[in-house]
């Protein structure tokens, strides 16, 4: 399998679905901001509470990213559901003018690989057959963008200040000005 995406990257048979799943998570981005606006606006005063003390449903000690598990408790699913169906279209074009898509070698390759575990009865876990590489990609995506913003709320919470310090700069910093003149 290694093999196989290596001569594809080599190919660069990969830049043309890697740029069609990013002009198609482009147009749902805008599809997402309801999602987000939702899961702030249901929040209760409790959730927020907890949030600010970083407890979470994920930890029963202090949670650095309690936000970011909130969020994403809350929006995971309607995000994967929203950005799945456009990746997958993405992803069913034509990569060579062959008729095959990478929808087509994703299929393929997981029942190969799901074929070699149970011929060598390797201890893995097969592959969900039914698992499309749209929901996979944008899973992945997702667990990513989730990552980046868990790690931006730990340097938020690590030091509020430095983090707040622009923002009290644009709210009373003409106001410091005039009194320093």
């Amino acid at each position: 399998m290694l093999v196989l995406l290596k001569l594809l990257q080599e190919q660069d048979i990969l830049k043309k679905p890697i740029k069609s799943i990013n002009r198609s998570a482009e147009d749902a981005a805008n599809d997402a901001k309801p999602i987000f606006i939702d899961a702030i606006t249901s929040m209760s005063i409790k959730d927020g509470l907890n949030i600010l003390k970083g407890k979470s449903i994920e930890k029963s000690d202090f949670d650095s990213i309690a936000a970011t598990n909130y969020l994403r408790t809350k929006t995971f699913e309607n995000l994967t559901n929203l950005y799945s169906p456009k990746i997958n279209a993405a992803l069913d074009k034509d990569l060579l003018n062959n008729g095959l898509s990478a929808n087509d070698l994703w299929t393929g390759i997981v029942l190969a690989y799901n074929g070699a575990i149970f011929i060598h009865t390797i201890d893995e876990t097969p592959i969900d057959n039914s698992l499309s590489l749209g929901k996979f990609t944008t899973e992945k995506a997702l667990d990513g963008l989730f990552f980046k913003v868990g790690e931006e709320e730990k340097k938020i919470r690590k030091n509020p200040y430095s983090w707040a310090l622009d923002i009290i700069k644009k709210v009373f910093g003409s106001v410091y000005e005039e009194e320093g003149n």
